[in-house]
């Protein structure tokens, strides 16, 4: 099974840029690689310089781009979902309607990763409020298709119940992806303002409260030595935290997406760094 990247962030962050970034990096590393992106201003085809469409389109051997338009009725994965991976049916089921550009994404989440084509697949996602709406989904309807079985089950609906037994299956076994720290990376891009840093840990602890946690950060357009990264590191402190530094120039083509992919800086701690200059003391 792929292993999924869901970036997030603020609008006007730097998101699509730091995805289509990372997405090269995995393509560079030999990984087969899927980069989805639901950014309905079209980021990607000013990075990737092209036309990148609702088709799937092969940048290099192992890197292949997408854009999914969510205004469609039934967006997929370079054609129309099928019936297999829709999750729309659930709100034949429940009292409430669920957010359809969140159950959209969810449908395409569970596409993507049913595929065995790719190894790693990263969704240029939503931004932070529609992103913690579309993760927390799954968990919130478990819960209620739950209690609709219990209801249906004292009432005797023998015919519905294998329905919703069916629907309730496919959003456990969502969730047990999207929860596994192993088979789903939550990736957050970060621009080392107080704002977006308030912003930023608010997310975190939204996704805290159900069980997610953020396994990565981007700071976007900052230095390795900027005061702000620590305490961003701080905030983040189960994250691996990288630092993208491209001199304040757009990244456009793929030349550039090559170059600056290279040149993410792995922030150290405190205690690994002192550990690898302890390290390299006694080498000496």
């Amino acid at each position: 099974m792929a292993v999924l990247h869901l970036v997030t962030g603020k609008d006007g962050c730097g998101k699509s840029t730091c995805a289509s970034m990372a997405a090269v990096r995995a393509a560079m590393h030999g990984k087969r690689t899927l980069l989805i992106s639901l950014d309905p201003v079209k980021s990607m085809d000013y990075i990737f310089q092209m036309n990148i469409g609702r088709k799937l389109k092969r940048i290099s051997k192992e890197l292949t781009v997408t854009g999914i338009d969510l205004d469609q009725k039934r967006p997929g994965i370079g054609s129309r979902i099928s019936k297999k991976h829709d999750l729309m049916a659930v709100s034949e089921y429940l009292d409430e309607t669920p957010d359809e550009r969140s159950m959209k994404i969810l449908s395409i989440i569970q596409e993507a990763v049913s595929s065995s084509s790719y190894d790693e697949i990263y969704f240029d996602g939503p931004a932070f409020f529609d992103f913690i709406q579309t993760i927390t989904l799954p968990l919130n309807s478990i819960r209620n298709l739950n209690r609709l079985l219990q209801a249906d089950v004292s009432a005797g609906k023998t015919g519905k119940i294998k329905k919703v037994e069916a629907m309730l299956c496919r959003f456990e076994e969502l969730f047990d992806i999207l929860i596994n720290p192993a088979l789903t990376e939550i990736t957050m891009v970060v621009n080392p303002d107080l704002n977006d840093l308030e912003n930023s840990l608010f997310v975190r602890n939204s996704l805290a409260r159900s069980g997610f946690q953020v396994s990565r950060v981007f700071i976007n357009r900052s230095t390795p030595d900027d005061a702000s990264v620590d305490k961003v590191a701080d905030i983040f402190e189960e994250a691996v935290v990288e630092v993208l530094h491209t001199y304040g120039r757009p990244i456009q083509g793929m030349n550039m997406l090559v170059k600056f992919s290279q040149q993410f800086y792995n922030y150290l701690r405190p205690a690994a760094a002192n550990a690898v200059t302890a390290s390299f003391s006694e080498a000496r």
